[in-house]
């Protein structure tokens, strides 16, 4: 009797369109989380106003508690103008991968920065900071003459803008508590301490 040979079926390799359509899937959740956690600290940054009235009404109260709400709200306000809630994210140090070194050579800066910050993108990164990383990539948004709106899109700001940002969130910034060394300073209050220094700088320049 003859064996018949049966043979396993090789898995196939997983369709383009649903391979786009997971990741469409996942893109669209963690947005959605993304707006979620927006409007949780929209409510809390309204709270906090709350409850920094209801403790103006106490006179019993000193001024150093009044004081930790305020910075509770800047770092609250910092989360929400940033998009990136808790803890600040730590930029990059070296590059991921360089531009020169893109394996399709037809992609444009503006895919590859999405690709391969996308991490870091919205979430306090700057096209100094790019600059200093990759100076290539960088000139690549000249001479592929990248709209400088397209880059604010994905979360690619310049320099200013971004402080500009910041800022605008912070409101009125007192000088900081310099208890502690600067290397001491969880990065939020460095972060602050920056903002007050250049806040501080802008108002002695004279106007252009």
């Amino acid at each position: 009797m003859a064996r018949v040979k049966r043979t396993a079926r090789s898995a196939s390799p997983p369709n383009e369109n649903t391979t786009r359509s997971s990741q469409d899937a996942r893109l669209q959740r963690e947005a959605e989380i993304a707006a979620e956690t927006a409007n949780h600290l929209q409510s809390l940054d309204r709270l906090l106003q709350a409850t920094q009235e209801l403790m103006k009404e106490e006179p019993s109260l000193d001024s150093e508690a009044f004081e930790y709400l305020r910075r509770l709200r800047v770092k609250v306000r910092f989360a929400i103008s940033s998009g990136s809630p808790g803890q600040s994210v730590q930029l990059p140090k070296i590059p991921p991968m360089l531009f020169e070194n893109r394996q399709d050579r037809n992609q444009s800066p503006l895919s590859f920065v999405q690709a391969t910050y996308k991490q870091w993108l919205g979430k306090g990164i700057s096209r100094a900071d790019i600059k200093k990383l990759d100076k290539k990539l960088y000139d690549a948004f000249f001479n592929w003459k990248i709209p400088t709106k397209d880059l604010d899109a994905i979360g690619l700001p310049t320099k200013r803008r971004l402080n500009d940002a910041k800022l605008a969130a912070a409101g009125r910034i007192k000088a900081p508590s310099r208890v502690l060394r600067l290397s001491e300073l969880p990065p939020a209050d460095r972060d602050l301490l920056r903002l007050y220094n250049l806040a501080k700088n802008r108002k002695s320049r004279p106007p252009k």
